[in-house]
C-alpha cells in the first residue's frame, strides 16, 4: 500500500537525500527528460522507441511502497532495500541502499522489453548495452557508482546473468548507509553517456582517451569519434565547475550528437 503524502520519508529516501542524489535533480527541467515512470505492479518503465517500454524491477523483491519523495521502495530486510526513481526525480535509475555490514554484496535487477527478454552486454566503459531481441539498442546502463554515508566511493562493478543486471558492491569497512546506482542513459528520444568524475579528470589531463564514451553509441561510433576534440574541451570545462562531460545523441539515427556537461554519475 502506498504511504500517505504527509507521512515521513523513508530511510531509503533519507539516504539518497543525504548524498544529494534527489535534491540535485528535483524540479530542474532537462532537454533529456526521459518520460520514464513508476508503476507499483511493474516497476520502472522506460520508453524504448519500440511498442513496449523497457521494464526494470529488483529481483526477488516484495511489493513496493510509494515514498512521499516519489521513490518506489522495496524493503528487503533490516540490512538493505531497493528503490526506483523516474524522470520526475531527474534520474531514471535503480538504487540499492545498504544499511549495515550484514547487507549482501550483490544486487540484482531484472530487465525486460515488455514481456520479452533482452540481451545485456558489458561495454568498455564498465556500463552495459541493453539490446532488443533483433539486436537493436534498447538502452544503455551507465557505469556503476556507489557512495558511503561520507560520500566516499565504494568499489563496485556490473556482471550479467541472462537478462539480470547484477551490481557488485564491496562495502566492507564503509560508513553506512551505502548507496549504489544503475542509471539508464536513454529516453524515448535521446541517449546520454557521461564520464565518471575520475574519467573526466583523466580525459582532461589527456591520460584517458575521450573515445571511451563512444563505446556507448553502438552503430554511431564514427559520428562520436569525430567529436573527441570537443569532448576533451568539455572535460576541462566540466572539471573546473565540478561536473562531468558526456555525449548526447538522437537514439533513432545518431543525429544531433553533441557534447554536454552535467552532474557526474
Amino acid at each position: 500500500m502506498a504511504q500517505s503524502a504527509d507521512s515521513e520519508s523513508s530511510p531509503e529516501a533519507a539516504a539518497l537525500e543525504s548524498l544529494g542524489v534527489l535534491q540535485e535533480f528535483r524540479g530542474q527541467p532537462s532537454d533529456a527528460s526521459s518520460g520514464s515512470y513508476l508503476d507499483a505492479a511493474q516497476g520502472l518503465l522506460i520508453p524504448s522507441g519500440a511498442e513496449q517500454p523497457l521494464r526494470v524491477t529488483p529481483e526477488a523483491a516484495d511489493s513496493p511502497t510509494q515514498d512521499p519523495s516519489g521513490l518506489l521502495v522495496y524493503d528487503q530486510d533490516d540490512s538493505f532495500s531497493y528503490a526506483l526513481s523516474d524522470a520526475s526525480l531527474g534520474a531514471t535509475a535503480g538504487y540499492s541502499i545498504l544499511f549495515d555490514e550484514n547487507a549482501p554484496t550483490e544486487f540484482r535487477y531484472n530487465i525486460t522489453l515488455g514481456d520479452s527478454d533482452v540481451t545485456l552486454e558489458l561495454n568498455d566503459s564498465g556500463g552495459v548495452n541493453v539490446l532488443a531481441t533483433d539486436g537493436s539498442a534498447a538502452n544503455i546502463v551507465l557505469p556503476p557508482w556507489a557512495l558511503d554515508a561520507n560520500g566516499a566511493a565504494v568499489p563496485t562493478s556490473y556482471s550479467i546473468d541472462g537478462n539480470v543486471l547484477v551490481q557488485h558492491v564491496e562495502h566492507a569497512g564503509a560508513a553506512y548507509p551505502v548507496v549504489a546506482d544503475p542509471t539508464f542513459g536513454c529516453d524515448a528520444i535521446w541517449c546520454t553517456a557521461l564520464l565518471t568524475r575520475g574519467e573526466n579528470a583523466s580525459v582532461a589531463d589527456n591520460a584517458l582517451n575521450a573515445g571511451i564514451l563512444c563505446s556507448f553509441t553502438g552503430a554511431f561510433v564514427p559520428i562520436c569519434a569525430a567529436m573527441i576534440g570537443l569532448v576533451w574541451a568539455k572535460a576541462n570545462e566540466a572539471r573546473n565547475i565540478g561536473k562531468c562531460a558526456g555525449i548526447r545523441w538522437w537514439r533513432i539515427n545518431g543525429a544531433f550528437m553533441h557534447p554536454v556537461i552535467e552532474s557526474c554519475p
